[in-house]
């Protein structure tokens, strides 16, 4: 891919208020301009135009994209800000253009306008491609942001402000692949397997914490052993002591036999009375057996007459109960009663009332038949015309007269029919009238009979109140007081009186169970004798078992020290092969990579002051000048000796930008790439010259 400025035009960008435009046409050029003139805005313009940001990776919103007003300081609003190039790639001619318009709306409410936002607009060839996602994606298929920023800038990929040491490092490294091995893969198989892929800063990070761990192991095992061989204690003589421990055993068993044959012959004396005593036992519970039997007796015969007590009482109960539910039952059936009594009272009283309202009706109705019936012509005032006083003809005075007659005539007949419709709801009101007084009358019998049955209901149950319930302790003293009872009670006390005389004659065995104690306690006293006796002896014998287990501790013990101290030789091996591989790795690695260059050397490792090696990645000169100490014009070589080899390597040119190229006195730069520099001239305005 091979990327060319034939021609970049800015219009109001960064410090730049309204056009300016320059034409390498895609060869190289110098552009001069004194500080400050805006020879980095070029290149800033050329990097937003494809990426949207500056060539130190800031985003547009982050840096100013507008014109500053010199007056007051602010950005100048109400512009369109845009860059347009017209670009060659592989020899094809593309124009791009990136536009910025602010978006300005006037608040509901509200007089002036405000700032909402920004809008974009991305042109391919004049094409609007609509979205900026769709604008990128045309971009990535040319060329990789990180790539060209890398191609067109030579301090991005060489200063720490633009890139990380880890980054770039990685970078190298790819450049030189498995081709600085040199062997070495084959020469240190075993410690590449025991590193299994880790870093070696890692690893041997590892190894040492290993080490320090069993290091740390192996002190600890070998002062353990130190101090179980100091409490190891002494052997002693078991058999010796095992010979002492059974002499005094057996003297405790023979004193405890004697003890024992004591405790025999007095069970045999507590065996002798207790088979009396079973005997006269048996004779004691049969007594009690009587007494027991005589005793149920006398309670039943209680118990007998209480429970037929307690039945009259039930009985007095469930009749009060009886006459209570007939008062009750009376006294809701009188209270239904007469609330149905009221309400047939009340419906009597309203069909009488409208009765006599229809009877009123009637005798209206009659009186106005009657003054209807009563009306005559009036001859004098219907013959004569209205208009002029005289007679009116003999055939129009009848035809007036059979008009009256008619009226009066329907008059009569309306008042007749009204008439025969209100005697005839006053005959239906005198049926119901009649239906209701014949079923109050009913009602009121209903009434005096419940009123009968309620009284005789609380009489019956004022009868019963005066009933009292027979007395339990009553009965109770009644029997004890009869005859019968008291025949048993007075045999019940000959009875306990045999059962006492028959106790008496048994014999204790008291005074053989505490001799019996006596002797158990004995035998404990001469256990605990002997036990005082045998303890220190088997204490000596105890030894002997902790010295086992000591021995077994160390032997342990002896065998974790073994463990520890291979593990810490084999670590110590795998730390100096690893210091072998680091240091012709680092001789392979820098002798491959540094042969790419033909400026910029590279020192990829650093050594520690303990010695330790760290991974690094810094470019230096061909005497070995870092980067933080050279001068800015070997800086500049060292970034186009790097863009050389990675554009041979990614087969990519992009147009390089220098800034402060006055410090370079060379203008060839080994390099294929359209090259742009830009120069401080004072005094100058903006200038391209084409070179």
């Amino acid at each position: 891919m091979n990327i060319r400025i034939n021609r970049l035009e800015l219009h109001n960008f960064k410090g730049m208020l309204g056009d300016y435009e320059v034409r390498p046409d895609g060869g190289n050029a110098r552009i001069e301009g004194e500080n400050g003139a805006g020879k980095s805005t070029v290149f800033d313009a050329f990097t937003w135009l494809l990426f949207g940001k500056d060539h130190q990776g800031q985003d547009w919103t982050n840096f100013d994209l507008k014109p500053i007003d010199p007056k007051s300081g602010e950005p100048i609003h109400g512009l369109e800000h845009w860059v347009e190039a017209e670009l060659t790639i592989d020899g094809v001619r593309k124009t791009l253009r990136r536009v910025v318009t602010e978006d300005w709306v006037k608040p509901k409410g509200e007089t002036e306008q405000v700032l909402r936002g920004h809008a974009q607009k991305f042109f391919v060839d004049g094409v609007d491609t609509a979205t900026k996602k769709a604008y990128d994606a045309i971009i990535h298929q040319w060329i990789d942001e990180g790539v060209f920023k890398m191609l067109t800038n030579p301090l991005f990929f060489i200063d720490d402000q633009y890139t990380d040491w880890k980054t770039r490092r990685k970078a190298i490294l790819s450049l030189v692949g498995e081709s600085a091995d040199n062997g070495l893969q084959e020469r240190f198989a075993n410690l590449l397997a025991e590193m299994r892929g880790e870093p070696m800063e890692q690893f041997k990070k590892r190894v040492a914490a290993e080490k320090k761990a069993n290091k740390a192991d192996l002190a600890t095992s070998t002062a353990n052993v130190a101090a179980f061989r100091r409490a190891l204690p002494e052997e002693v003589d078991a058999v010796a002591l095992n010979e002492e421990i059974g002499k005094i055993i057996s003297e405790r068993d023979e004193k405890i036999s004697e003890v024992q044959a004591e405790i025999s012959r007095i069970d045999e004396g507590i065996s002798d009375i207790n088979a009396a005593n079973e005997a006269k036992k048996a004779d004691i519970d049969a007594i009690w057996k009587r007494i027991y039997a005589l005793r149920a007796r006398m309670d039943k015969l209680i118990a007998d007459e209480q429970n037929a007590a307690q039945n009259v009482n039930k009985a007095i109960r469930e009749q009060e109960a009886a006459a209570r539910g007939d008062v009750s039952d009376a006294k809701a059936k009188l209270g239904e009663l007469e609330r149905k009594v009221r309400s047939a009272e009340e419906t009597l009283a309203d069909l009488k009332n409208e009765r006599t309202e229809h009877a009123l009706d009637l005798a209206s109705l009659g009186k106005r038949y009657s003054e209807e019936r009563e009306k005559a012509f009036d001859e004098e005032a219907e013959g004569v015309c209205p208009t002029c006083g005289q007679a009116l003809p003999e055939e129009m005075a009848e035809a007036k007269r059979r008009e009256f007659m008619e009226a009066r005539k329907v008059a009569l007949g309306k008042l007749a029919d009204k008439a025969v419709r209100v005697k005839a709801d006053i005959a239906d009101i005198d049926k119901v009238i009649a239906g209701k007084v014949e079923l109050l009358d009913g009602m009121k019998r209903q009434q005096a009979e419940l009123r009968k049955k309620l009284e005789a209901a609380e009489q019956a149950l004022a009868d019963l109140g005066e009933v009292a319930p027979v007395d339990l302790g009553v009965i109770e003293k009644e029997v004890r007081s009869s005859d019968v009872f008291k025949k048993m009670y007075y045999e019940e006390l000959d009875l306990q009186s045999e059962a006492r005389n028959a106790s008496a004659k048994t014999v204790s065995t008291k005074d053989l169970v505490m001799k019996r104690k006596d002797a158990e306690e004995r035998i404990g006293m001469i256990r605990r004798e002997y036990d005082r006796k045998v303890q220190p002896l088997r204490d000596k014998l105890a030894v002997n078992v902790e010295r086992e287990r000591v021995l077994k501790m160390i032997d342990a013990e002896d065998e974790k020290v073994r463990r520890f101290a291979d593990e810490v030789a084999r670590l110590e091996r795998l730390e100096f092969r690893a210091g072998e591989y680091v240091k012709e790795s680092i001789d392979a690695q820098e002798g491959a990579i540094n042969a790419l260059f033909r400026v910029a050397r590279w020192k990829m490792f650093d050594k520690t002051i303990d010695g330790g090696i760290i991974e690094m990645c810094e470019v230096t000169t061909e005497k070995g000048v870092p980067y933080r100490s050279m001068n800015d014009a070997k800086k500049i070589l060292c970034g186009m000796d790097v863009i050389r080899v990675f554009s041979e390597r990614y087969d990519c040119m992009a147009p390089i930008f220098i800034d402060n190229a006055e410090s370079v006195t060379q203008k060839t730069f080994g390099t294929k790439a359209q090259v742009i520099r830009l120069v401080v001239s004072e005094g100058s305005d903006l200038i391209m010259y084409n070179e």
